[in-house]
């Protein structure tokens, strides 16, 4: 579609989670194009970004990659479809076939985050972006999600005296699972979000051809 309109032909879960956060929010952002951030998503995704290349270009860096060990398989992009809704993210990393076997696992999913109040293991335990990843995965693999391990590794942060982050060197790393009742669970707010954006952007067009996400 031309013009102001920024139309995405699948839901990620920034989409989602920026949709049931706030309609408004997503309108701006995914439909208008504006660009937000601040400096804890800057900084997470520096981090991100060079626990993906390998590469520390300042100390912050450094200090990731040296408690962040690398995985053979890193932003791994999934593209799927559940509940009639088309999906895509990027899994940070993944481990598989014989890196699991003391897991009892047939695959392991890892996602990184920094945090400055960090992480417990009930936030991990009921984390729907978790979920959401766990339940792509094991869709384009055609496995149950009871066979995949998930693990959370986050880097904690501080500010120092002007407000810039730094990592404290701190990693906490937490595994936990998801079952099908958890997938049964979020499938329908998934596709109560995707029907909202379609009758947004129906909404917003206007008159002009009406675009349904079904």
């Amino acid at each position: 579609m031309k013009g102001q309109y920024h139309i995405k032909d699948y839901l990620s879960y920034s989409q989602f989670a920026t949709f049931m956060q706030s309609p408004e929010a997503y309108r701006k952002i995914y439909i208008f194009g504006y660009k937000f951030s601040n400096k804890y998503t800057d900084f997470g995704s520096k981090i991100h970004k060079a626990l993906e290349t390998r590469k520390a270009a300042d100390r912050d860096e450094k200090i990731a990659l040296d408690l962040i060990s690398k995985v053979k398989a890193r932003e791994v992009e999934i593209t799927t479809k559940i509940g009639g809704v088309p999906l895509f993210g990027k899994i940070d990393g993944v481990k598989e076939g014989q890196q699991m076997l003391a897991e009892k696992k047939d695959y392991e999913i890892i996602e990184y985050k920094t945090s400055k109040n960090g992480w417990t293991q009930k936030m991990v335990d009921t984390s729907d972006q978790l979920t959401f990843y766990a339940m792509m995965f094991a869709a384009s693999k055609k496995i149950p999600i009871e066979d995949i391990l998930i693990r959370l590794r986050a880097l904690r942060t501080f500010e120092d005296i002007d407000g810039t982050l730094h990592l404290t060197g701190e990693k906490q790393s937490f595994k936990t699972a998801r079952t099908q009742a958890d997938v049964d669970k979020l499938v329908p707010k998934i596709q109560k979000a995707w029907r909202g954006i379609g009758e947004m952007l129906n909404e917003d067009l206007n008159g002009k051809p009406k675009v349904e996400n079904k």
